[in-house]
């Protein structure tokens, strides 16, 4: 018994070891409200904590669940199938497009060509000015390449190739090339009327390009955007990627839709993927915060 009090701290002492250790490294996860995890802050939470949205929707083809790590809290395009909408319009909370969904694939032998697209609406419930003014910046599409094993620049635009105001509910749609546009360097003005916007959607998209089945493994698209002081927080922005066919007009199917952004006066860009969360890191799928 004498020797007790020597052997006992050699064998406690690597227990509590062992508990710090598990502590630091098990994932916590913590279950937040909508607002709770919209205005989630790194500095707020453990390092080793996952974040997950109580309301996430899970759609039928969905490989996102509204789990983010928090070292991903300050990646967009993680967050921007992860999290909830800034902001809604009527169609997306009509669909029930709260956060950002994998809707299609490439699979139908029509698909020929992909087209990644942005979509501007009137935030629900906001009153859109007389004339205002939206700036649509860059549009670059990616795919993950299963042969180079990395991601490829599909399609670049300084501005978008196409810009139209489209009436809504999409199953009666018309649509009409706006007429005011201003093209410089590096973006699109696109003066606006609120007779023209209200109830309808501001289409744009980049350029098609050939669809290779058998290499693209996964796909992302982005675009930047900002707005005129006076419809700022009044207009709803989000992105996603079509199939098209061989002609790249007609649309054979949709591959994401993301979730909505408010628009303001500072730049956005607009992720969207079909990158699932357990491939994420596999594919090194934050790279394109960089190459973008």
């Amino acid at each position: 018994m004498k020797y007790l009090k020597y052997v006992l701290p050699i064998l406690i002492i690597p227990i509590i070891f062992i508990a710090y250790h598990n502590y630091k490294t098990k994932p916590i996860t913590q279950t937040l409200t909508r607002e709770q995890i919209l205005s989630a802050d790194t500095n707020d939470y453990s390092s080793n904590s996952v974040l997950v949205w109580d309301d996430f929707r899970i759609g039928k083809l969905d490989q996102n669940d509204g789990s983010i790590p928090v070292s991903k809290l300050d990646d967009p395009i993680y967050c921007s199938m992860n999290l909830p909408s800034e902001s809604l319009s009527d169609v997306m909370i009509e669909a029930w497009r709260d956060n950002g969904h994998i809707v299609g694939d490439t699979s139908s032998p029509d698909a020929k060509k992909i087209l990644n697209f942005g979509a501007v609406e009137e935030t629900t419930g906001a009153v859109l000015p007389d004339n205002f003014s939206v700036y649509i910046g860059k549009m670059k599409m990616y795919a993950y390449s299963k042969s180079r094993k990395r991601w490829i620049l599909l399609d670049s635009q300084p501005y978008p190739r196409g810009i139209y105001i489209y009436t809504l509910p999409w199953t009666t749609t018309v649509s009409e090339k706006c007429k005011n546009v201003t093209y410089y360097d590096d973006y699109a003005r696109v003066d606006l009327t609120k007779d023209e916007l209200e109830g309808n959607c501001l289409h744009f998209w980049g350029s098609p390009v050939d669809l290779d089945k058998a290499d693209y493994l996964y796909y992302a698209a982005s675009y930047d955007i900002w707005v005129s002081e006076n419809s700022v927080d009044l207009l709803t922005a989000s992105g996603g990627i079509d199939t098209k066919d061989a002609q790249g007009q007609n649309t054979i199917s949709q591959l994401y839709s993301s979730r909505g952004f408010s628009c303001q006066t500072y730049l956005k860009s607009i992720w969207g993927t079909t990158v699932p969360n357990s491939e994420y890191d596999l594919c090194n799928t934050s790279e394109l915060n960089q190459i973008y």
